[in-house]
């Protein structure tokens, strides 16, 4: 297949926009991009030219895209996740190519890329062609509405969590040092719907188990991939009954976001 490497031209927005979240549509952390926002956040930055942006095409169909901003950083890549494994890779190698052309010829030392480790593809493409590993930046989630979280989270995991129909937990959040916290005791009660209730300060509610952990800690097991075993042994959280063990490990499982996080530089000023 031959590759065609240009760059952008007024009327490529929807296409681009298109493939941009047809490769990243896996990602937890994905905020699902507009032609507006592409507009805005891409073409329109202060420093940003047109040449700068790169298409790689076949024919009628385009491949991958990459935009190369001020000093060399890389604001978006994105390659059609859908196609082989080759063509993916040739692809790539067309981008990084002529990304490195447009730095040399703005006089730019380096190129530096934001890319998720788990598209391995492109991560090992990267590797071959010499570019150097760095950590990058650290996501921090903060939990301001845990009742919120949970009601959006036992919805979207209903199917996973039939088995606990007609069984009930308390939640006891501790607040460690995040002085916004808004509810600490929530009762989860599993039935035709999932109901969760905030019980405030005094409100007293039966359940056939408690649940204690920080609020740190369900951030954790929710977007971070812990484990709650690990958890409890240990001692990070608390389960009560021991008979109720399984059944609460089994909720924490079906909370867990398991889609990788990425955060493209260009939602980044």
């Amino acid at each position: 297949m031959r590759l065609m490497l240009r760059s952008y031209r007024a009327g490529d927005e929807a296409r681009v926009v298109a493939l941009w979240n047809r490769s990243y549509a896996c990602y937890a952390g994905l905020a699902t991009r507009t032609v507006e926002y592409w507009r805005w956040s891409i073409l329109g930055r202060p420093g940003m030219s047109a040449d700068d942006i790169l298409l790689v095409e076949s024919g009628e169909h385009l491949l991958g895209y990459a935009a190369l901003w001020t000093g060399g950083k890389v604001l978006e890549l994105a390659v059609d996740p859908d196609e082989s494994a080759p063509l993916r890779r040739g692809v790539t190698r067309e981008l990084l190519s002529g990304l490195e052309g447009r730095a040399r010829a703005r006089e730019w030392d380096s190129i530096d890329l934001l890319q998720p480790a788990s598209d391995h593809l492109i991560d090992r493409t990267l590797r071959s062609a010499g570019y150097a590993v760095e950590n990058g930046p650290v996501a921090i989630v903060r939990l301001l509405n845990p009742k919120a979280l949970l009601l959006a989270l036992t919805a979207a995991r209903k199917a996973r969590l039939l088995p606990l129909r007609g069984w009930s937990v308390i939640v006891i959040l501790s607040a460690a040092d995040d002085p916004f916290l808004l509810q600490h005791r929530l009762c989860v009660r599993f039935g035709d719907s999932i109901d969760v209730r905030d019980l405030g300060e005094s409100q007293s509610a039966s359940a056939d188990a408690e649940l204690h952990v920080s609020l740190a800690g369900l951030a954790e097991l929710v977007f971070c991939g812990a484990r709650a075993r690990r958890l409890l042994e240990a001692g990070e959280l608390d389960i009560a009954p021991d008979a109720a063990i399984t059944k609460v490990l089994a909720f924490l499982a079906a909370l867990a976001v398991e889609s990788p996080w990425y955060t493209p530089l260009s939602d980044v000023f």
